[in-house]
């Protein structure tokens, strides 16, 4: 039952991004985000470009 409890959090914060069903919840937003080049490690630098033309010093001041 756990499985599904992660699953359907997963699916509610992250949409169609690929998850891993055989890592827990917290071991796939690990895996996103903080393992070097995963599918959402630059999403910061990303959405800042293709929102602001002038993106370097908002994510300067969002660095501080």
């Amino acid at each position: 039952m756990r499985f599904y409890k992660d699953m359907v959090q997963m699916l509610s914060v992250f949409g169609e991004v690929d998850l891993d069903s055989n890592l827990s919840y917290t071991q796939n937003i690990d895996r996103l985000f903080f393992k070097k080049k995963g599918d959402l490690w630059d999403e910061f630098d990303v959405l800042y470009s293709t929102l602001f033309s002038n993106n370097e010093s908002y994510i300067n001041y969002q660095s501080l």
